[in-house]
């Protein structure tokens, strides 16, 4: 995928979830203007100085060099968004899965949620332990993914 498709595919997963979580798409955008933190360092000589972009952390930085920030890539915007359809999606699900692989393990069949009342705790109603699981959202992601990484 080139750039154009990239920046048009990050836009579209960020539209989606601005209408359906629009706190997740505030934090994606906040990463992304934060940028990627990267040192600089300034080269002094015969022709001039230079700045240039180099792989060092912070606090181990010389008094010729700063910190900096850039803008991530199209495809790392995408990457990010996708990480955050991920979590939101994908991990719930799984997690899912395992608590009710767990409580059927130990025999639990339903939970009842309680209310507080006058005379104590009164139960309110049950809660079934199956959710659908979402494995073809995961395969789906996990294709873009690839497409997004091979460039494809």
């Amino acid at each position: 995928m080139d750039d154009e498709h990239l920046t048009t595919l990050y836009s579209s997963i960020l539209e989606l979830l601005q209408k359906g979580v629009p706190w997740a798409a505030a934090q994606i955008e906040e990463t992304v203007r934060q940028g990627r933190p990267v040192a600089r360092q300034v080269r002094r000589g015969k022709a001039g100085s230079q700045t240039v972009t180099i792989a060092v952390r912070a606090p181990k930085l010389r008094e010729d060099q700063f910190a900096a920030t850039e803008d991530l890539t199209p495809r790392e915007r995408v990457v990010l968004a996708l990480d955050a359809v991920e979590r939101l999606l994908v991990e719930p699900t799984a997690i899912n899965g395992a608590m009710v692989e767990t409580m059927t393990r130990v025999k639990v069949q339903e939970v009842l949620f309680a209310e507080p009342s006058a005379e104590g705790l009164a139960p309110s109603h049950g809660a079934g332990l199956r959710i659908a699981p979402n494995e073809p959202l995961g395969k789906l992601l996990e294709q873009v993914r690839r497409e997004v990484a091979d460039g494809g």
